[in-house]
């Protein structure tokens, strides 16, 4: 008994309908992709936000994160040193690395609780050792999507979330400018 085979035409069908399945299914999974990074970069960073005000308050120092907005990175750092000759050193921790942002994720906004806000340059976060904050609201963004990050000065409270169904409260933006 002869076994059954495809003919052409069928092979040309099948190929057909998986490129155009294929066509449809892999840009979704690449915005599906870049809203998983910005999730993941808001997080990290209110995470180490979280980490390096326990760590101000632990050790009684004044620590921040270096928001590089050119190079699209941050650091953990403490302040050495006092007044006028105050510098800012690197910390050196497993559970405080230095982190670029991810190549689509970019910094929209970055706004001081004096209501300033900053394009380029380096900002410091800074987390003081009774636990609040200089504060800042930050807004991350890839493609369409966006998460907002608010490290509030008076209690150095971090709240993050997407932008757009995260509901935050009025007290949240309220940087104390």
């Amino acid at each position: 008994m002869p076994r059954p085979a495809f003919t052409l035409l069928e092979l040309i069908v099948t190929l057909t309908l998986i490129v155009i399945l294929a066509g449809v299914i892999v840009p979704r999974m690449g915005g599906s992709m870049g809203r998983r990074e910005l999730r993941e970069a808001a997080a990290r960073f209110a995470h180490t936000s979280r980490a390096l005000r326990e760590l101000a308050v632990a050790r009684q120092r004044v620590c921040a994160i270096e928001v590089d907005l050119d190079a699209g990175g941050y650091c953990a750092t403490a302040q050495s040193g006092q007044g006028g000759g105050a510098q800012w050193q690197t910390l050196q921790a497993s559970w405080l690395k230095a982190a670029r942002w991810p190549d689509e994720v970019t910094v929209a906004s970055y706004r001081t609780a004096d209501g300033k806000t900053a394009a380029s340059g380096t900002q410091y976060l800074k987390f003081f050792p009774d636990g609040t904050s200089s504060g800042a609201a930050i807004r991350l963004v890839c493609r369409q999507d966006a998460y907002e990050i608010v490290v509030h000065p008076h209690s150095g409270r971090v709240v993050y979330g997407d932008a757009r169904t995260t509901e935050f409260a009025q007290d949240q933006y309220d940087l104390g400018d």
